[in-house]
C-alpha cells in the first residue's frame, strides 16, 4: 500500500472514530418532586445514582434505579435526572436533541400540568406522566385534556388502559415483608383504625365513610376500639390515640384483631395501597373496603369484607363472636398469600417492568436491545 493510500485509510478511521465517538446515547429524562427539599448545590454534587435514591414519604429509595438499571439494560436509551432541579437548566437539557423522553414522576401535582401548551408543547410531545393519587385527592390530573397534551400516561386504573395513550403500573409499596410473630388471640383488642382525617366532595369519596365509622365505633365499642392518625381532634373522641409515623404501622396493627382499613376512594378498579398490606404483614385482619376488583389481588379468604354488612352493629357483632379457629384461619391464608408470588404485583421491581415495558410499547422496538 502506497503513502497516499496509508493516509486515506488512516484518516478515514480516524474521522469514523471521531464520529463515533461524538455519538450521544438518547436520554429519558426523570423529574422528581423530591428534588426541591434539597438546594441546587447537593443536587449538583450528587451522582446520578444518589439523585435516584433520594429517600422520600412515598417511595422506597431504590425503586427508580430498577427503572433506570431495567431500562438501560433491555433498550438503547440513557437513564438521568437532570443535573439540576432549577427550571431553566432543566429546560436546556429537555431541549437537547437526545433527549427523547421526560417521565414526570412527581406526585400530587404533576411538573408538566401547568406547562403552556402554547409554549412548551414541545416538551409536552416528550412527557410520559405516571398518575399516582386518585381523583378524590388530585382531580386535576385526571383531566382528559391534560392527558391529550402528554405523550403518555402510567396509571393503575385498569379501566383506562389501551396500550396507546394509557400503560398499566401498579403503586409499588410491597418490599417483600412476611407476617410478624402474631400476638395471641385473647391479647389483643379487637380493632383499630389508622388513618388521617380528611375530606373530598368527590362522589366515590371514602373520606366521609371512615369518619362515619369511627364515630360511630368511638360512641358505641369504645371497650373494643382504637383509632390513630392525623387531624383527628382528642377532645371530641374518647378512643383517640395518637399519630402513628409509617414505621411504627405494623407494630401498632399487631395489637388488634381486625382494622377498618378502607382505601380513599370506592368503586375504582386496581388502587390498592400499603393499607391493605400493612394488615396483613401485622397479623390483623383487614375489614377491606375500597376497590371493587380486589379480589383479583387478594384472596377472598384473608380479609372481611366490609360491605355484606349493612350496619357497624351487625360488623361489631361479627367480629366479636369470631372463634378464636376461624380467626386462626384468617391468618394462615395471609401467610400463605405473602408467601405466594400474588403481592410481587404491587413490588417495585414489578413498577420498574411496567414502566420500562409501556416506554418500550410506545417507542417500539428500534430502541430494544
Amino acid at each position: 500500500m502506497n503513502l497516499g493510500l496509508k493516509l486515506k485509510f488512516l484518516l478515514t478511521g480516524f474521522v469514523a472514530l471521531s464520529i463515533q465517538s461524538c455519538i450521544t446515547k438518547d436520554i429519558v429524562y426523570l423529574i422528581r418532586d423530591d428534588s426541591s427539599d434539597y438546594n441546587d448545590q447537593f443536587w449538583a454534587k450528587a451522582d446520578l445514582n444518589q439523585r435516584l435514591c433520594i429517600w422520600n414519604k412515598h417511595w422506597e429509595p431504590n425503586t427508580w434505579l430498577m427503572v433506570k438499571q431495567l431500562l438501560e439494560k433491555t433498550t438503547n436509551y440513557e437513564f438521568r435526572t437532570p443535573p439540576s432541579s432549577d427550571r431553566l437548566q432543566m429546560f436546556a437539557e429537555f431541549q437537547k436533541p437526545e433527549c427523547k423522553w421526560v417521565i414526570d414522576g412527581t406526585y400530587n401535582l404533576p411538573f408538566s400540568y401547568n406547562l403552556d401548551p402554547t409554549q412548551y408543547q414541545w416538551l409536552l410531545d416528550k412527557m410520559v406522566v405516571i398518575v399516582f393519587e386518585p381523583v378524590v385527592v388530585a382531580d386535576w390530573v385526571w383531566k382528559p385534556e391534560f392527558h391529550a397534551r402528554v405523550a403518555q400516561v402510567f396509571t393503575w386504573d385498569d379501566s383506562y388502559i389501551d396500550n396507546q395513550k394509557y400503560f398499566l403500573m401498579r403503586y409499588p409499596f410491597y418490599s417483600g415483608a412476611q407476617m410478624v410473630e402474631p400476638l395471641p388471640f385473647e391479647k389483643k383488642k379487637l380493632c383499630c383504625f389508622i388513618n388521617g382525617n380528611k375530606g373530598s366532595r368527590h362522589s366515590q369519596s371514602l373520606y366521609e365513610k371512615r369518619r362515619e365509622d369511627v364515630e360511630i365505633w368511638d360512641k358505641h365499642y369504645s371497650s373494643d376500639f382504637d383509632f390513630y392518625g392525623t387531624d383527628w381532634s382528642r377532645s371530641e373522641y374518647r378512643t383517640f390515640k395518637n399519630e402513628v409515623p409509617g414505621h411504627l404501622k405494623v407494630p401498632t396493627l399487631r395489637k388488634y384483631r381486625f382494622c377498618l382499613c378502607y382505601e380513599n376512594m370506592n368503586n375504582v378498579c386496581g388502587w390498592v395501597t400499603e393499607k391493605m398490606f400493612n394488615c396483613l404483614e401485622a397479623g390483623c385482619v383487614p375489614v377491606y373496603m375500597g376497590v371493587k376488583n380486589i379480589d383479583q389481588f387478594v384472596p377472598r379468604n384473608c380479609y372481611v369484607a366490609r360491605e355484606q354488612f349493612e350496619s357497624n352493629e351487625h360488623l361489631h357483632r361479627y367480629l366479636k363472636n369470631m372463634s378464636k379457629a376461624e380467626y386462626e384461619q384468617y391468618l394462615e391464608n395471609i401467610r400463605v398469600y405473602l408467601k405466594s408470588d400474588q403481592p410481587k404485583e404491587f413490588g417495585y421491581e414489578r413498577f420498574a417492568e411496567y414502566i420500562v415495558a409501556g416506554i418500550v410499547a410506545k417507542i417500539g422496538d428500534g430502541y430494544a436491545k
